[in-house]
């Protein structure tokens, strides 16, 4: 199972709330995707409401954390 987040959308408390939830129910099927692009409809994630450092504090509730690099779009995460 896949979610789909925006950095934006991150700063809301349900998805926090979904993010502990998964942990504590050892949910080993769910990938949960930010798109960190600093932008939300309000203007900057950091203006609005800074969350950085965002990917510690996923790490930070037990996800595993990967982080892509947008110029190696369309390559595999797993390398090459």
């Amino acid at each position: 199972m896949y979610a789909i987040l925006g950095d934006g959308e991150c700063q809301e408390e349900m998805v926090w709330e979904a993010a502990v939830a998964a942990v504590h129910y050892r949910l080993d099927n769910l990938i949960a995707i930010v798109d960190n692009n600093g932008c939300q409809t309000d203007g900057f994630t950091r203006d609005v409401l800074n969350i950085e450092p965002l990917g510690d504090k996923w790490s930070g509730f037990g996800w595993h954390v990967s982080r892509i690099d947008p110029s190696r779009r369309g390559r595999s995460c797993a390398g090459s």
